[in-house]
């Protein structure tokens, strides 16, 4: 008789991830730091899980702190973005949702971790640990959220000011930044790794956006020299490209300047789509600006003629401006169409 084959022993990655409460990352980051060894699947080389030893780690409480941590401590550009990745997998291997989903709550929670460190000096985040449940980490992340747009109100506009229900991703995510400290890691880094995930999350949708090549965008800035007593403003500014390459420009030829003085009082950039208006938000902040510079205007954008848009551009208040427009989309709306010399007495004209 055939000696019975021991892999029916043996359970996937997801599997044990499950049977340890951990993400698959961890497992990943455990087999490779040789603190828990997988076998290889010989038709796909996908990894195994000896199930016995599985069951005596969860059984005997020997899933420590220690044992299985996550990638956190990052100083440098490698590191984040790799940690980046790891945020992104554990909301794919929890509860899923699209590309743009994750990147939505990624950006938020890179966003608490930001406010944390400014205002309690990393404090919140510091004290989270395995020992904790995912519901009371994730009860202490919302906190420091509402917390967070108590403070900026004007960030996560338009009913998105709010945590995604996802505990576990979230509480996972907390544990992979919880001891890092991004004001260590260079502003121009941080930005172009932030970047680099928006190209890579956001597509052309129904307001015409698309990102303008950064070497058109440098190059531009390069032409019209922004000084740093100048005020700035891209009135249709997207993910903030145009924004960005000022103040690297600034930050190069005013090494005193202080960018979030500058951003807050010089800089301006409108949008009229609110999920835009956080990422360049975000993008500001990640390159050591200030997010009040980015203004929401919804419907006319900076084509109308009501109060709001009068308050954030007030005549002959503008140095330069400098945009790339969304030329695709219409603007029908006939009262402010009437403002304007190409657009009087017509029912719809392109931007």
């Amino acid at each position: 008789m055939a000696k019975k084959s021991k892999k029916s022993n043996y359970v996937s990655l997801s599997a044990a991830s499950k049977i340890l409460s951990v993400s698959p990352e961890t497992m990943r980051n455990c087999d490779k730091q040789g603190k828990l060894k997988a076998v290889r699947n010989p038709m796909n080389n996908y990894r195994l899980y000896d199930l016995e030893e599985l069951q005596k780690l969860s059984d005997t409480s020997q899933v420590a702190e220690s044992s299985f941590e996550y990638p956190t401590l990052f100083d440098d550009g490698s590191s984040f973005k790799s940690a980046i990745k790891s945020m992104s997998k554990c909301f794919r291997d929890s509860e899923g949702g699209s590309l743009l989903d994750r990147f939505e709550e990624i950006s938020k929670l890179l966003f608490c971790k930001i406010y944390d460190e400014e205002y309690n000096n990393g404090l919140i985040f510091s004290t989270i640990d395995r020992k904790k449940s995912d519901s009371d980490i994730y009860k202490n992340i919302e906190q420091l959220f509402l917390s967070a747009i108590k403070e900026y109100p004007n960030v996560f506009v338009n009913g998105r000011a709010q945590l995604s229900n996802d505990i576990k991703a979230i509480s996972q995510v907390s544990l992979i930044l919880r001891n890092s400290e991004l004001r260590k890691i260079n502003n121009d880094i941080k930005g172009k790794i932030y970047e680099e995930l928006i190209k890579n999350t956001l597509d052309k949708n129904e307001n015409q956006q698309f990102f303008t090549p950064r070497h058109i965008v440098d190059l531009l800035i390069e032409i019209v020299e922004p000084k740093s007593n100048q005020s700035f403003c891209d009135p249709a500014c997207g993910s903030g490209g145009f924004l960005i390459s000022a103040i690297d420009f600034l930050k190069h030829n005013y090494p005193d300047l202080c960018l979030k003085n500058y951003s807050m009082h010089f800089l301006k950039g409108i949008e009229i789509d609110s999920r835009m208006v956080w990422i360049s938000q975000m993008n500001l902040i990640l390159h050591g600006g200030h997010n009040q510079a980015i203004k929401y205007l919804s419907g006319s954008g900076t084509l109308g003629n009501n109060e709001l848009s009068k308050q954030n551009l007030k005549d002959n208040s503008l140095d330069i401006i400098v945009t790339n427009p969304p030329f695709g989309s219409d603007f029908d709306i006939i009262i402010d169409l009437n403002k304007f010399e190409l657009g009087r007495g017509k029912k719809s004209r392109r931007r």
